[in-house]
């Protein structure tokens, strides 16, 4: 019985630091869009748009920062998702440790 919940804490463990790195590939790929996209778009090109008497349209700037708001705000996000995971499993990582000890 021991052995079973050894062996079922590990498998836990296991799954625990596969998503782990699925969610860290994750946020470095979002992280490298979002670079990749500040590169081919800035707000300076809005600029160069259609202008209304003389105006830029504020609308469609408001547009992209909220867009962008929101961008920051998940990634934020999923980096402290990854943070409380990396917590989790190392707590499970000593969990096990001191069981097999």
């Amino acid at each position: 019985m021991v052995e079973a919940n050894k062996e079922t804490k590990k498998k836990q463990g296991d799954a625990l630091l596969a998503q782990l790195d699925f969610l860290s590939k994750r946020v470095m790929e979002l992280e490298a869009q979002a670079l990749n996209k500040d590169k081919h778009f800035s707000l300076r090109e809005c600029t160069k748009g259609k202008k209304k008497e003389g105006v830029q349209d504020d609308g469609f700037l408001s547009h992209i920062q909220q867009k962008i708001e929101e961008q920051e705000k998940m990634l934020n996000e999923m980096k402290e998702n990854i943070d409380m995971l990396n917590q989790a499993t190392t707590s499970n990582s000593m969990t096990i440790q001191l069981q097999d000890a």
